[in-house]
């Protein structure tokens, strides 16, 4: 199957639609986030994720009203879907770039209890703020009965 294809779109879209944990974590949530990729082998290429009604899809093609874009190379976009390069470390070498009203900040739990992360943020006249964020958390410790 070829990345971001037709069939790209659906197979993805289908798993989706099965997961039971993100169909748990979508109610309520309403998220449209249009892709910009450049350098494909096609050329460049627009696709979008769009979260509502508790439903997951991705598709081909640019949103009017959108929450957020992402710009990045398709040689990025291969990497990241691969897991060869995380999301974080690809907004922090530059290689992805974010607009939008808003920002979703997961955190991957394991024997890592600290992540951190350097932002900058650009306003409509072109001003921008650079910021550090350090995110800790400790996992609670059990009462006993």
């Amino acid at each position: 199957m070829r990345f971001l294809s037709d069939e790209h779109f659906a197979a993805s879209t289908a798993v989706f639609l099965t997961d039971a944990e993100l169909r748990k974590s979508v109610p309520g949530v309403d998220l449209a986030i249009v892709y910009f990729v450049s350098d494909g082998p096609d050329g460049d290429f627009v696709y979008h994720i769009k979260i509502a009604d508790g439903s997951v899809s991705m598709a081909s093609g640019d949103l009017a009203e959108r929450d957020a874009e992402v710009r990045s190379s398709y040689e990025t976009a291969a990497k990241m879907a691969r897991a060869e390069l995380g999301n974080q470390t690809a907004v922090m070498m530059g290689k992805v770039r974010i607009k939008g009203t808003r920002l979703i900040y997961t955190v991957r739990m394991g024997k890592r209890r600290t992540d951190r992360f350097r932002y900058t943020i650009t306003d409509t006249a072109g001003k921008k703020a650079t910021g550090k964020v350090v995110v800790r958390w400790e996992k609670k410790a059990r009462k006993k009965k």
